[in-house]
């Protein structure tokens, strides 16, 4: 055969054989993409990790963006059969309340809590669920914790510092999959809503809110899910909401929310 026949045979040989080890590739790309929530939060001071009265709230209710985690704070006169001390149940639905100003629904299904636990800082992610499908599978929750329906999981699992969360002075990161939230996968680019809280726990009382990112008590934030999208907001002005709840001990810039940011990223 002619020399050169055969080298040219050859190259064409070697570049089949690497376009089809780049095609492999870019097929177990695709195959292993994820969305991650690569989150940031901060406080005006450092944040407490040593003082297990002191918690911090990331909420979310991943099934909406006109209904969410709204700020009413805990009541302590009607405790639902699990997670009482929650400092976002009270609502309308909340069976012994009286009061003269409506609530509105109060609405989640993920909360992710930063918190000293046995000496340790630790986050828990709680999730609401509400009953299974035919499959077996649960569902989104329809309803509110006084609904019988749904099952609270408060230590649905414990997120591992240093991989899925870390603290650095005034900023609590976290990074969550889509996976690992509730009703939200890969390529669902719906907005969801949000809100966060700085708490200061007692058995008698649950958790009192010293401080949200919303001023008012019925309202709460929309985060973007789409891949490449950027949701953030900063606030340097306002004082702590509810100064009577801060322990005399802790510094207010602290437990005072300035900034969030939730950056959406298309990863393998």
């Amino acid at each position: 055969m002619n020399p050169g026949m055969s080298f040219a045979r050859g190259l064409r040989i070697a570049l089949l054989l690497a376009l089809g080890l780049l095609a492999g590739c870019a097929n177990n790309v695709t195959g292993l993409a994820r969305e991650v929530l690569r989150i940031q939060i901060q406080t005006k001071g450092p944040i407490i990790t040593n003082n297990p009265a002191i918690r911090y709230y990331f909420v979310l209710n991943t099934s909406s963006s006109t209904e969410g985690p709204r700020g009413y704070g805990a009541w302590p006169a009607d405790r639902p059969r699990l997670g009482w001390h929650l400092p976002f149940y009270l609502s309308e639905e909340t069976p012994s309340y009286a009061g003269t100003v409506r609530l509105l629904p109060v609405r989640f299904t993920d909360y992710f809590l930063l918190t000293s636990v046995a000496g340790t800082p630790q986050v828990t992610h709680g999730r609401l669920l509400g009953p299974n499908d035919a499959n077996g599978n649960p569902q989104p929750p329809v309803g509110g914790l006084f609904d019988a329906a749904n099952s609270l999981l408060e230590n649905y699992r414990i997120l591992q510092q240093g991989q899925d969360w870390s603290v650095a002075g005034n900023t609590w990161n976290l990074t969550l999959t889509k996976a690992d939230l509730t009703a939200i996968p890969d390529s669902n680019n719906a907005p969801i809503s949000a809100n966060l809280f700085s708490t200061n726990n007692s058995p008698e009382r649950g958790d009192q809110i010293i401080d949200r990112w919303t001023l008012s008590e019925n309202d709460f934030f929309t985060l973007q899910t789409k891949a490449g999208t950027v949701t953030s907001d900063r606030n340097f002005s306002t004082p702590i909401l509810v100064p009577s709840n801060k322990p005399t001990t802790v510094n207010a810039d602290s437990v005072d929310f300035s900034l969030y940011q939730v950056e959406v990223r298309s990863t393998q």
